[in-house]
């Protein structure tokens, strides 16, 4: 008898079904009844599309999973939450005309749509690649979607603009017919954020920017047995463009010529230089012109691992043989490329990347281990690509679904980050640099929400609030327009459900962020409006226990009614379920959806989970054994906050008074009074994994 995870791996084997779009247009014609079960719960996955719920969550299915209705909920994948204004307008049309008016962003930068059925997916993905965007690997046991800091390129305080590497990683994972077969999904982030609001503590693989003296002592280089210079080792041959058949032909060979230039895989476009532009890309042509076959010839000396090569053409080119791009604007970031300063032969330091590994939260959570490695610029895609390929190869993890994750190599198969190490560098063939020290960042909320000051003198960028991360066809119209009308066209997602206009010169600010108030989109949001984050939950999530966002709405506006002059960052996540798509585990207040009965009927409540945090204090949230209705919520946060109030000592946070605090004094004070211990009532068999998190 098949377990379920064989059933998966066996069909994963049998079928790569991005070759296979022609299914999907004969199931368009036919209609929803056509569609074989092995593609409603495994195929039509690494395309971005899934099952949606009947809004009864997992109420009234069997095995842990609801009923589902003849609808899909279909992912746009958009790495490092760049966009244009015309793509925002194509997102909503899409969503009015074939999504019921329902948007969501998501905590990996996506854009969600609902309500699809399977006769508008052909349609819905020509308009999408005629737009330059993709569904493809926003879910399913794939890379998904690669995040990055929605402020990259415009932040004064970033190390570097990194956001190109981001969009040559996409570039080489999605759609790459070696990686569409990995034991679970697989979570990448890239930033040079400060603030990491990426968060690198609980992604498969996070690089985060750092720099390291030149030539300090003691620091020589690692060495090479061989090694191609930077240029060569970027050039189209070395990382053939992955691209996807053309939406007309299906059960396309690799060596058809719709691989090379239809834009459905990958990133943005698949043909980003037409949209990105060389200006955009500009910090190493070899490594973003792969679609042209070009590599611009950067003089330079070959040297064992690339470290003593003049890596600082990766991000500051100004060879005589890269165009001279002074005053171009680039289409992505609005102005000439910040990467774009002088090679001085007095730099003091060389930029790269710390490199962590096997974060995850779900029902385990597990933060990102950091390795004593530091990554060159020109190592991250052979780096990623290790990683990747150990992970892909590791048959422990294929034995079950639910303990599928690189993290569980660390939690359950005695891996260590010297081990981990080792095994990268083995399949590299070359030993990596040691890491250099690195500051973490304070625990503050990372949304990167109101006006702030860019870099480039005169320009802004504006963070408008997305409630509870459910944004309307209006809404994306408006943003779009004025992306338009103010600025430069160009709009971010980001990690904490939100959305950002970019390059506004100063004097259209004011118009700017009355125009989004007015639309429903504040730019000043209360404490708790900025800070909560919600998943899908039962509306359409089969796996749900709660629904999420119409509470998580209620939730906020009854704090802030209570609390209006609360102006401290706070952290409160809503997870409908024990996967944590809502990432309850980071959070300062994370709640959990449960159901009680009361009166004989099962109504939805909540367990409280307090303390979590990431950056410098990070650490997982402790279950205090505090459960009550949904309707009692509120009550229970009031409680701990003005107990908070009534307690701190001068200067104390409110993430430090919880961390001083047991968790009984905690189940106390969020109960009002002595409460028992309640159990988080986790299931006896494993935990089916959500819309979300699958």
């Amino acid at each position: 008898m098949e377990t379920k995870s064989q059933r998966v791996e066996r069909l994963k084997r049998e079928k790569n079904p991005w070759l296979h779009l022609d299914e999907i247009r004969a199931f368009a014609r036919q209609g929803h009844s056509s569609i074989p079960p092995e593609w409603l719960g495994t195929y039509f996955r690494p395309w971005g599309v899934y099952t949606q719920g009947d809004g009864q969550g997992v109420t009234g299915g069997k095995g842990g999973e609801g009923l589902s209705v003849p609808f899909f909920m279909v992912r746009i994948r958009i790495p490092n939450g760049l966009l244009t204004s015309q793509q925002v307008r194509t997102i909503a049309d899409l969503s009015a005309h074939h999504g019921n008016g329902v948007a969501d962003i998501t905590v990996r930068q996506n854009i969600q749509l609902h309500w699809v059925r399977i006769e508008s997916l052909p349609e819905l993905f020509d308009q999408l690649q005629a737009a330059g965007l993709s569904t493809t690997g926003a879910c399913g046991d794939v890379a998904r979607n690669i995040t990055g800091c929605p402020l990259a390129g415009i932040d004064a305080r970033e190390i570097a603009d990194v956001s190109p590497i981001v969009l040559a990683l996409d570039r080489e994972l999605a759609g790459n017919p070696d990686f569409y077969n990995l034991p679970r999904k697989f979570k990448i982030t890239v930033s040079a954020c400060p603030d990491w609001c990426s968060y690198p503590e609980i992604n498969d693989i996070a690089l985060t920017a750092t720099r390291r003296p030149l030539r300090s002592a003691g620091f020589e280089p690692a060495q090479l047995p061989v090694a191609l210079p930077v240029a060569q080792a970027f050039r189209p041959e070395a990382f053939p463009d992955h691209s996807a058949p053309s939406l007309n032909d299906c059960h396309s060979d690799r060596s058809d010529p719709a691989f090379s230039s239809a834009p459905l895989f990958g990133a943005p476009g698949r043909g980003a230089e037409e949209r990105f532009s060389i200006a955009r890309l500009s910090c190493d042509e070899s490594l973003f012109s792969r679609r042209q076959g070009t590599a611009s010839a950067v003089p330079q000396t070959p040297a064992p691992n690339g470290a003593s090569a003049p890596e600082e053409s990766l991000f500051n080119p100004t060879d005589a043989s890269t165009p001279d791009l002074s005053g171009r604007r680039s289409p992505v970031a609005g102005h000439p490329s910040s990467l774009a300063t002088s090679h001085s032969p007095l730099a003091t330091s060389s930029t790269g990347f710390s490199l962590r590994v096997a974060g995850g939260l779900s029902t385990e959570p597990h933060l990102s281990v950091r390795l004593n490695a530091f990554i060159h610029p020109h190592q991250v895609i052979p780096v990623v690509r290790a990683i990747t390929e150990l992970f892909r190869e590791s048959a422990v993890l294929r034995q079950s679904r639910e303990r599928a994750r690189l993290k569980y190599l660390f939690l359950e198969h005695g891996w260590t980050a010297a081990s981990f190490l080792s095994a990268i560098e083995q399949r590299l063939g070359y030993k990596l640099d040691p890491a250099e020290p690195e500051d973490f960042p304070p625990h503050i909320h990372r949304d990167h929400l109101g006006v702030q000051a860019q870099k480039q003198p005169g320009l802004y960028s504006i963070g408008a609030t997305v409630i509870r991360g459910r944004i309307t066809p209006h809404q994306l119209r408006v943003a779009a327009d004025l992306a338009d009308r103010f600025a430069d066209g160009h709009l971010r997602t980001t990690p904490m459900q939100n959305l950002l206009l970019v390059n506004v010169p100063e004097r259209h600010v004011p118009a700017v962020v009355a125009e989004l108030t007015s639309a429903g989109l504040p730019v000043e949001s209360s404490s708790f409006l900025r800070g909560t984050v919600a998943c899908t939950g039962s509306e359409f999530c089969k796996l749900a226990l709660t629904e999420t966002k119409s509470f998580a709405r209620w939730l906020t506006e009854e704090l802030k009614d209570r609390f209006p002059n609360f102006r401290e960052d706070i952290k409160l996540h809503i997870t409908g379920c024990p996967n944590s798509c809502g990432q309850h585990w980071i959070a300062d207040i994370g709640i959990e959806g449960k159901k009680i009965k009361q009166d004989g009927k099962f109504v939805d409540a909540y367990y409280f989970c307090v303390g979590g945090a990431v950056g410098q204090f990070a650490s997982i949230a402790r279950p205090v054994g505090y459960r009550c209705r949904a309707d009692e919520v509120p009550d229970a946060i009031a409680r701990l906050l003005r107990t908070y109030y009534a307690e701190r000592s001068p200067q104390q946070t409110l993430q430090h008074f919880l961390s001083t605090q047991s968790s009984d004094s905690l189940r106390h004070i969020l109960a009002g009074g002595p409460a028992p211990y309640a159990q988080r009532d986790l299931a006896t068999s494993p935990v089916p994994h959500s819309l979300e998190d699958r």
